[in-house]
């Protein structure tokens, strides 16, 4: 008698079989999920803010650089993928990025991994950030996603410019693309009180 046609065989490719899905599954569920996408983009809690180098700040050079990043489940940076730089700057800012660490994200009570976009704002002061924010939300060539995202941006730095940035998302909140209108409203609305 044949191991074919005693069954074995077959019991054997089902066991095979299920043993493969069971492995598949185990890997997507330790695949970082997207965040953004598949869940919201993670909380940081703590770690040090970058600091623009000397050499960068005598040539005046600044701005924002783009960083993929992965976090454990832990909610500690894993992985660093440099989408934007800037050759004398990205160096201080992948360091401060070590030190970040994220609330976890539970799916299901499960903490998981999440990759997702990190902007790391390497301005000389929070006047620079808001004039570059500003001049990308007013520039009608750029594409209304890129002027929203610079509406988002310069309003992080109100706390510090409140009058500048409530100026802006003034003029911009009447722009005349709903979308860019839309967002410098509702920032606008999200500005906490100014402070004396």
């Amino acid at each position: 008698m044949s191991i074919a046609s005693s069954g074995i065989l077959p019991a054997m490719l089902i066991s095979i079989s299920f043993l493969s899905l069971a492995l598949l599954g185990a890997s997507l569920q330790d695949a970082p999920l997207e965040g953004g996408k598949d869940v919201p983009i993670p909380k940081r809690i703590s770690g040090k803010d970058p600091v623009l180098p000397q050499m960068a700040r005598e040539a005046r050079v600044q701005g924002f650089l783009i960083f993929e990043v992965t976090v454990n489940a832990e909610g500690r940076i894993t992985d660093i993928k440099a989408l934007r730089t800037i050759p004398l700057v990205d160096q201080a800012a992948i360091e401060a990025m070590k030190t970040w660490r994220y609330e976890p994200t539970l799916v299901g009570g499960v903490p998981r991994r999440v990759k997702f976009t990190e902007i790391v704002d390497m301005f000389l002061s929070p006047g620079d950030a808001v004039s570059h924010y500003w001049g990308q939300a007013l520039d009608p060539k750029n594409q209304p996603q890129v002027r929203v995202l610079a509406i988002g941006r310069m309003a992080l730095f109100a706390n510090k410019e409140y009058k500048r940035v409530a100026k802006a998302l003034t003029k911009l909140a009447t722009d005349s693309d709903p979308a860019v209108a839309e967002a410098a409203s509702t920032a606008l609305a999200a500005l906490p009180p100014e402070k004396n």
